[in-house]
């Protein structure tokens, strides 16, 4: 019988810190704030946080297996290359704004009603990603990759740089800006002018 208990940490102020040179404690972090922290390829796997934020962190190839994040805010956070498809599936709620995700992996992941703000999302992995109703404002998508992805009811309203192929994706009552509808069309082989 395993006895060991999980550490929990609520309402905690985290400033600052560099958890790659101190160890990060795999635990609960409930109500909790991540400023200025460094997370670059820390295994932060099995943790959850509820209802936190992380504010200008470097998430950069963290290991997320079995992460759990509910309701949590990203704010001006590096996360290069995170697989979020390794996450915990349940409850996989998040806000990011202003946030670099290039070379993120959404493959499979359930993404509904999620927000991207401002975030560039360069060379990220949409592939059979849930994405339905999710706002993309002012996002970046050069090179991000949607295959067999679920877009219905989402904005894409301000976005740019994305190619999303209709035949291939669903995209039923989602918004693009007219600017940007050569992204729709480039599979086509037509020319806009």
């Amino acid at each position: 019988m395993n006895t060991s208990a999980i550490d929990y940490y609520e309402d905690e102020d985290f400033s600052h810190q560099d958890f790659t040179k101190t160890s990060f404690t795999k635990a609960e972090y409930v109500n909790c704030s991540f400023s200025n922290c460094n997370f670059l390829e820390v295994d932060i796997s099995h943790s959850t946080f509820i209802d936190c934020t992380f504010s200008s962190c470097n998430l950069s190839l963290a290991r997320i297996v079995g992460c759990s994040f509910q309701d949590v805010k990203f704010v001006s956070c590096k996360m290069l290359g995170l697989h979020f498809e390794h996450c915990n599936k349940l409850g996989l709620v998040f806000t990011c704004e202003e946030c670099v995700l290039n070379n993120a992996v959404f493959y499979q992941t359930k993404i509904r009603k999620n927000s991207f703000i401002k975030c560039d999302l360069s060379e990220c992995d949409f592939t059979e990603c849930d994405a339905a109703q999710v706002v993309f404002q002012e996002c970046n998508f050069l090179d991000a990759r949607f295959d067999r992805t679920n877009l219905e009811q989402s904005n894409f309203a301000s976005s740019y740089q994305f190619q999303i192929h209709p035949e291939v994706n669903k995209i039923k009552n989602a918004s693009f800006p007219e600017s940007e509808l050569r992204g729709l069309l480039a599979h086509y082989q037509i020319k806009i002018i």
